[in-house]
């Protein structure tokens, strides 16, 4: 039986503040986790 590793993560401002750039930064993370 195979096991993956799984988890969860996230990117947000401390602020709160809505920003374009964390929407790109949790695509990146995504994409660097094709691998998986």
């Amino acid at each position: 039986m195979d096991h993956d590793a799984c988890g969860t993560g996230f990117v947000a401002r401390i602020d709160g503040e809505r920003s374009h750039r964390i929407v790109q930064l949790a695509v990146q993370a995504v994409v660097n986790l094709t691998h998986r």
